[in-house]
């Protein structure tokens, strides 16, 4: 039996895993015991991610690390159109309009064309001695993109465990695969190759579970699913280039083996922006047209005190968590850690307010964010590139001015202003984020 229900949506992240935003959808309402089954199953993921950072850091070195760091983040700002796909899946089940697999097979494919042609921008931008890094990267984009109508199939039948499995099972093919290219001593080219094989083999699992509905599918989703997700993603990407450009600048401007350091601090911020995004998730089905500025300031006030928490403990321990994530090569890390944890507590902050934006179907701190990552890119270029404190200090400028723009619009607009209809109108179409970075990558 079926009914109305508002189901957990999932994010992308940049292991190419999902995680839920909100999606409306007509289907099995999901049992506590599933929803309580799969948290663990997502707990357990995030875990192998982590350790997916520590055995890549350790075994590709500062400089190889900054350049697989580099180049996976931006095969990933050119994923998250793969955030709607699912999304736009698990909703598309409600009407029986197909599985999705065309559409993922077709946006996969015009990706990984994109890739290719900006693989050989990536040669000079990240000092490649030639393209082919770049094109492996971005053929990863192919596989997830599978991934992810699969894995809204599910979603859009309620089958939670099964949506949880297949993210675990993700995350340890990819240890997997850097462990292999640990074992081997092998560099960035075999570990992307490696992830790739490892992306192929993650999506069996979720085609297994979705066999029936494959074999089921007479349709094809309609042609409002392409409009869907491009109108996806627009607040969620401004986000992602803001957490992400730094590390591209940092790559191209910094020595290697300083851009590698700087790709293991962005680590530290990126788990406290993704670590407090649950809160940012929160919100969204939280906010009542009664409450809605106390709502945000609760999850403001809460990614401030969790990130003040990490804050201190940086400051008292830097040279323990470097050592412990990237061994005796990062110790220019130890320096600046505390100041990215600063900036990925910033990050959280915004996180917040830009999801807030979306739940009152306000675009204007989005387009503020778009506004800021540029004119951090202007400064770095025109002046501030010559060393990483530069770079960092830059991008900490640009994440606080969103931060206090997106305050100030909180303050400023009545406790009222969540009008219900819009709140509604946005849930049935909110997508997900393409991480800049996760437990899996930097």
């Amino acid at each position: 039996m079926t009914r109305e229900s508002r189901l957990p949506g999932w994010q992308v992240t940049r292991r190419g895993e999902f995680v839920a935003a909100a999606v409306t959808t007509r289907t099995t309402c999901p049992s506590r015991t599933s929803s309580a089954a799969l948290g663990l199953l997502i707990v357990l993921a995030n875990a192998l991610g982590y350790g997916f950072i520590v055995i890549a850091a350790r075994a590709l070195g500062p400089a190889d690390f900054g350049l697989f760091s580099a180049v996976n983040s931006a095969c990933l700002v050119l994923a998250t159109p793969v955030g709607a796909v699912q999304v736009v899946v698990a909703r598309r089940q409600a009407e029986h309009d197909g599985t999705g697999l065309r559409l993922a097979v077709g946006l996969g494919g015009v990706l990984v064309a994109l890739g290719a042609v900006l693989s050989v921008l990536a040669v000079p931008a990240f000092h490649l001695d030639r393209g082919m890094t770049m094109f492996l990267a971005a053929a990863n984009v192919f596989p997830m993109a599978i991934t992810a109508a699969l894995q809204g199939v599910l979603l859009g039948r309620g089958r939670l465990v099964a949506v949880g499995l297949s993210v675990l099972v993700t995350a340890a093919t990819r240890v997997i695969a850097v462990q292999a290219t640990r074992a081997g001593g092998h560099g960035v080219d075999w570990l992307f190759s490696a992830l790739l094989i490892a992306g192929f083999a993650s999506a069996l699992l979720p085609a297994w579970q979705a066999r029936a509905e494959i074999a089921g599918a007479r349709t094809h989703l309609g042609p409002g699913a392409v409009r869907e997700l491009l109108r996806a993603n627009r607040t969620l990407g401004a986000l992602i280039a803001l957490s992400t450009v730094d590390l591209l600048l940092a790559r191209h401007y910094l020595p290697a083996a300083d851009a590698g350091a700087y790709a293991l601090g962005s680590v530290f911020s990126k788990v406290v922006m993704w670590g407090t995004q649950f809160l940012a998730l929160g919100i969204v089905p939280a906010l009542h047209p009664s409450d809605s500025r106390k709502r945000v300031i609760e999850a403001t006030a809460m990614v401030g005190l969790i990130g003040g928490l990490a804050i201190a403990i940086t400051w008292w321990q830097a040279p323990l968590m470097v050592s412990i994530v990237g061994g005796s090569g990062y110790g220019h890390t130890e320096g600046i850690l505390v100041w990215f944890v600063v900036l990925g507590t910033l990050l959280g902050l915004a996180q917040v307010l830009l999801y807030a934006g979306m739940a009152t179907d306000d675009g204007r701190l989005g387009l503020l964010t778009w506004a800021a990552t540029a004119a951090l890119v202007v400064v770095v270029i025109a002046s501030h590139h010559s060393h990483a404190y530069r770079i960092l200090a830059t991008a900490l400028a640009a994440t606080a001015a969103v931060v206090l723009l997106g305050l100030v619009s909180v303050f400023r607009s009545p406790a009222t202003g969540l009008r219900q209809e819009a709140g509604e109108a946005v849930l049935s179409r909110f997508s997900p984020v393409v991480s800049a970075s996760s437990a899996g990558d930097s």
